[in-house]
């Protein structure tokens, strides 16, 4: 009984980590992707705000 609980709760640990990577990785690919465009797009409106 105790040894398939710590199975289960071996399991939901490694899940959750493994959810925390996917986390970690969308939120760097989202920065290295979408920094550099939305830079490029504030200065497009600031561009045409000066015009």
């Amino acid at each position: 009984m105790s040894a398939s609980a710590d199975t289960s709760e071996n399991q939901t640990g490694k899940l959750a980590t493994e959810v925390w990577a996917i986390v970690f990785l969308i939120v760097l690919v989202d920065m290295a992707l979408l920094k550099p465009y939305k830079s490029h797009y504030e200065k497009q409106i600031d561009g045409e705000l000066d015009a």
